[in-house]
């Protein structure tokens, strides 16, 4: 297990955070704070951009400047305390597709080409143009800011492709998610025909990594 620049990741612990959930409220230059709730997490002593904190876990993006770092150093505080530090290797990519209900498995948070939600009732036709969501994708070119909501086009440095149900699907972008922070990768799909209607297992691959089993989209044959 590691870390990718810009991977949206999640940490489990004991009181890491406040009891009650709290969540991030854009700063005045309008990007995603690094504290909340007096918790912070720290790669190599910087602090990353916090999405959420609570006693039990946290959710914070992965700055973009470990690019080229083999390993990093991280660790929790949370008011005057401290956690041990863990040591992660730094990895080139580690994609993960968003799915419905966030276990990153299952139906892909996806929409079909007329911006409808993909589902068992409501699947995508061959020919057609998708979109997904991921993180993990690593490098951005141009660079990725730490923190900041997209509103320009920044591609994925590595290259990018797709399988759904072992046949590949066109990549027509993959970069950022205009109004979503950077480090929230889209990625759009041209679907070709398919041997059969139904769910149809969605893998995604950035430079040398693929994303993990399971996760399945809607189609028509």
């Amino acid at each position: 297990f590691g870390v990718a620049p810009g991977q949206l990741v999640t940490v489990f612990g004991r009181e890491i955070g406040p009891a009650s959930l709290q969540t991030f409220t854009l700063t005045p230059t309008g990007t995603i704070p690094t504290t909340i709730a007096t918790t912070r997490i720290l790669f190599d002593g910087q602090p990353a951009p916090m999405l959420y904190t609570s006693t039990g876990q946290l959710s914070a993006i992965v700055p973009f400047s470990l690019q080229g770092k083999p390993k990093t150093t991280v660790l929790v505080e949370y008011g005057q305390s401290q956690s041990a530090p863990m040591e992660f290797p730094v990895l080139l990519s580690q994609p993960g597709i968003f799915t419905l209900d966030g276990s990153g498995t299952g139906p892909a948070a996806v929409l079909n080409q007329d911006g409808t939600l993909n589902s068992a009732s409501n699947p995508a036709s061959p020919g057609s143009v998708i979109v997904l969501f991921a993180t993990g994708g690593g490098a951005m070119q141009p660079e990725g800011v730490d923190g900041r909501i997209s509103d320009s086009v920044s591609n994925l440095s590595q290259t990018v492709s797709a399988e759904i149900d072992g046949r590949p699907a066109e990549v027509v972008y993959a970069g950022n998610a205009p109004g979503l922070v950077q480090g929230v990768i889209q990625i759009n799909l041209r679907l070709q025909s398919l041997a059969s209607a139904g769910d149809a297992l969605l893998v995604i691959k950035i430079g040398a990594n693929e994303s993990a089993l399971g996760v399945r989209i809607f189609t028509k044959p």
